[in-house]
């Protein structure tokens, strides 16, 4: 079985240097990818989705995490990959709920974090 996630493992490698989220405006192109990978590898650790717990199935994503995660696809379209990264960071963020301890990834949000991350990764690639 895969452990379990923290949302903060993964706000920290977005982070890269825990300035905070107006430190993306200065990331370059070629830095988004290296920190979206790391960010990816992390879920890769996670728990099996078919081994959904009680907890997991009882855990709803807020309508913040929604709406920051579809402007991360309205931003990769326009291929403004710095505001996609801002809109992913806030995502996962969830106003300040994500940077809790003791906050883990539920599989609501492992599904919606890792698509969210593959197709930011595959147009970065081109």
């Amino acid at each position: 079985m895969k452990e379990k996630i923290k949302s903060i493992e993964l706000l920290k490698i977005l982070e890269k240097n825990e300035v905070g989220a107006n430190w993306f405006a200065r990331d370059k192109k070629e830095d988004i990818k290296p920190a979206l990978i790391k960010a990816y590898e992390i879920l890769k650790r996670k728990k099996y989705i078919g081994s959904m717990t009680y907890e997991d199935e009882k855990s709803r994503m807020t309508l913040r995490q929604i709406l920051c995660g579809n402007s991360v696809i309205e931003n990769i379209e326009k291929n403004d990959f710095y505001g996609a990264y801002h809109e992913l960071y806030d995502c996962i963020y969830d106003l300040g709920n994500g940077n809790k301890k003791d906050k883990y990834i539920s599989d609501n949000e492992y599904v919606f974090y890792k698509s969210l991350i593959i197709l930011f990764i595959n147009k970065l690639e081109g």
